[in-house]
């Protein structure tokens, strides 16, 4: 790949290693954008370091709109 520095400089990631406090993750069901599969490795990758919750919301997209499913 070409430009995979540039990539790879934006990528969050690059910056798992440097996060020290928790990190919420919040994913919509039926996000189409962002896919399950990003945040599953996400999460994955946090949580061998105690530093990850997540939360996947049904019923939801890429945004939060449905009052009822805010906690």
């Amino acid at each position: 790949m070409k430009d995979r520095a540039v990539y790879e400089r934006s990528s969050p990631t690059t910056y798992f290693s440097a996060v020290r406090a928790p990190l919420l993750i919040l994913q919509g069901e039926n996000d189409i954008r962002d896919p399950k599969s990003e945040a599953e490795s996400a999460f994955s990758a946090l949580k061998k370091r105690a530093r990850s919750s997540r939360r996947i919301t049904p019923g939801e997209g890429h945004g939060f709109a449905k009052r009822e499913k805010s906690d």
